[in-house]
């Protein structure tokens, strides 16, 4: 995924990485950089988990929610350059 391979992602650095996305959630709720990554999370964590494991489904939703949000906050009008035609 998006982490180093020296860096795999485990429970333990997944719900600590969870917490810090919550809190920026919070903080500014409209920045679609932070849903984008929280998505990514999400998605990796797809991969950490057995199928059929309620935690799978969570992040599955979790991430397509993340990426929902990231797409509609990322098209807003202050996010595009006026020099694209």
């Amino acid at each position: 995924m998006f982490f180093p391979k020296s860096e795999e992602l485990d429970a333990a650095k997944l719900k600590k990485i969870e917490e810090y996305y919550e809190k920026s959630k919070e903080y500014k709720p409209e920045y679609y950089k932070t849903w984008h990554h929280f998505a990514l999370l999400n998605f990796a964590a797809i991969d950490m988990t057995e199928a059929g494991n309620t935690d799978r489904t969570d992040y599955i939703i979790n991430a397509l929610e993340g990426f929902m949000r990231s797409i509609s906050l990322g098209t807003s009008s202050e996010h595009k350059s006026p020099n694209v035609f």
